[in-house]
């Protein structure tokens, strides 16, 4: 298919005890390429002038494929209440997670399904997030809960609800040493304390949180979709909002977990792969199913991920492809393949 071999004559896939050990040996240039979560990968170029490099120098240092989200489980007293949802999307400081929990791999999320960069774009409708959106308002939020809500504060500082619902403790799960999740949703309680809602969290591991996700056993979950592909966004609002094939709570789901519904939203969908090329009525159906989205506030966008990170040192290979030689994606996979049949040997 590419006219030569690939320039590797073999692949050698270490595997290691932990990341840090994997790190260690991207700086060291005992690997040449890795796809695993790098804290601060750029100090390998700016403080120590090694050959190390991501698709950009700069951040987001990748491309935006992957959106986690908060799941809320609607149907859980409190929850259930769509501006109980919104007073938690305003209180959430997506700053300090793009910084902290993504290590600044991502820009702070906004409030839409659809990504504001990339193949997305042409559907993204800024006007649109800001009047049905939110934002990092704590001011916000508390004006929700007391003004809105009618929410009185208890002696322990946590908001009740008129009709005696404590706002919390509510338990938000997401797998173990999934370790940017784990900050995402730390910050999430820390924030949500700031403005007197009760969230915990727990890290269980990974298959006990699919069986919960997928069973709808949960009451607040970091958890995410189908990432970046052909169909997306189309995917992305499928599992997210599209309650036709889900099966009721207890029983296994493989999208829409917390089983929202509305019924606008199977035609929009429907509608969107009969639109063919026609970006015009791609858009329009887009934005109607972004403003449903917004609305009701199933879940709340935490931070944009890459599809897959991709991090190389060009001491042995160079000619990997990044923002300035983008003959490939930066991934491992698919089109991805491209760069073993490019890179030459450095050394």
């Amino acid at each position: 298919m590419y006219g030569a071999l690939p320039a590797p004559t073999g692949i050698v896939h270490p595997i290691f005890k932990g990341n840090s050990d994997g790190d260690l040996a991207l700086e060291q240039g005992n690997i040449d390429v890795s796809q695993q979560f790098t804290p601060q990968v750029w100090l390998m170029w700016e403080k120590k002038g090694l050959p190390v490099s991501t698709w950009e120098k700069k951040p987001p240092y990748d491309i935006p494929g992957n959106i986690p989200f908060l799941w809320f489980n609607i149907h859980k007293k409190g929850l259930d209440n769509v501006k109980v949802r919104s007073a938690i999307a305003h209180a959430i400081n997506y700053k300090q997670i793009a910084e902290t929990a993504m290590s600044s791999y991502s820009v702070p999320a906004n409030s839409s399904v659809i990504l504001p960069t990339g193949a997305e774009q042409k559907y993204y409708d800024q006007a649109n997030v800001d009047k049905y959106g939110w934002t990092y308002d704590t001011d916000k939020a508390i004006e929700i809960l007391e003004k809105d809500l009618g929410c009185k504060k208890g002696s322990d500082g946590i908001y009740v609800l008129p009709d005696g619902t404590r706002l919390g403790p509510w338990t938000a799960i997401t797998p173990t040493s999934w370790s940017d999740w784990e900050a995402a949703l730390q910050i999430v309680a820390s924030s949500a304390k700031v403005v007197g809602i009760d969230i915990k969290t727990q890290s269980p591991q990974a298959p006990v949180v699919t069986a919960a996700m997928q069973n709808g056993n949960f009451q607040l979950a970091c958890w995410g979709v189908s990432g970046v592909s052909v169909a997306s966004p189309w995917t992305r609002f499928r599992d997210l909002l599209d309650d036709r094939g889900v099966p009721a709570m207890g029983k296994t789901a493989y999208y829409n977990y917390n089983r929202f519904s509305d019924s606008a939203v199977s035609d929009l969908l429907d509608q969107v792969s009969l639109a063919g090329d026609d970006e015009a009525k791609l858009k329009d159906f887009y934005t109607k199913l972004d403003t449903i989205y917004m609305q009701n506030i199933p879940t709340v966008p935490l931070m944009y991920r890459p599809l897959e990170f991709f991090e190389y040192n060009e001491s042995t290979w160079s000619g990997f492809p990044n923002i300035d030689n983008p003959y490939a994606p930066p991934q491992f996979s698919g089109a991805g393949n491209t760069w073993l049949f490019k890179i030459k040997r450095t050394s």
